[in-house]
């Protein structure tokens, strides 16, 4: 699960430094996410976003 997690954030950080705004829904598909880890997604983008 924290690979998961990391994995997704390592994501994220991507996307900020290509100047790429998803909304979680659209991260996830983009990125090929399977849908049961929808409210992780959901989750790592707002704290990744808060701490920014």
């Amino acid at each position: 699960m924290r690979a998961n997690r990391r994995a997704v954030k390592l994501l994220l950080e991507y996307c900020n430094c290509h100047g790429l705004a998803l909304e979680p829904a659209k991260f996830a598909e983009t990125f090929g996410i399977p849908s049961s880890f929808e409210d992780m997604v959901k989750e790592e983008s707002a704290r990744y976003y808060l701490e920014r």
